[in-house]
This record gives structure tokens, sequence and C-alpha cells, in this order.
């Protein structure tokens, strides 16, 4: 049994894509200046946003986790053995 559908484990690789990727850009100090540019953060703040995306994709976006009916009587007609 898996736990991610094909769906999730394209946000996973997206996120492990964008992580290696601030690893490898890293910073750069520049000899003239002294200045420091840090080139990863771009790459790094991508990533960050994937992975909230995969968060609230694992949490809400599977049809039998997370059901919102702003209708009472649909709820209740579901609920309600009784209906």
């Amino acid at each position: 049994m898996s736990f991610l559908n094909s769906r999730q484990y394209c946000w996973v690789a997206m996120v492990i894509l964008f992580v290696f990727l601030a690893c490898g850009a890293g910073q750069v100090t520049d000899t003239s200046t002294g200045d420091e540019y840090f080139y990863y953060i771009p790459y790094l703040t991508v990533a960050i946003f994937f992975m909230f995306g995969l968060l609230m994709d694992v949490l809400f976006l599977d049809d039998a986790v997370f059901s919102f009916d702003p209708n009472y009587d649909n709820w209740r007609r579901r609920i309600d053995p009784k209906f």
C-alpha cells in the first residue's frame, strides 16, 4: 500500500529537485568588493513553496479525507441514518 499517489510523487520530485539546485547554487563572494551573493535563496524559496503545496495536497485534496459542503441539508442527508 502506497502512501502517496502519482500526483504527490511529482510534488516530492519537484521539492527534491529544487533542494538539490539550492545546494548546488551556494553563495559567491565578489573578490573586488567583498559582497556576498546568495544564489541558493530563490531555489530554496521555490522548494518551500512546493513543499507547502505537497502538504496541502496530502491534507486536503484527497476525496476520502476532506469534503466541504456549505449546504447543511446535504451534509445532514449524507450523515443522518434516519433521513
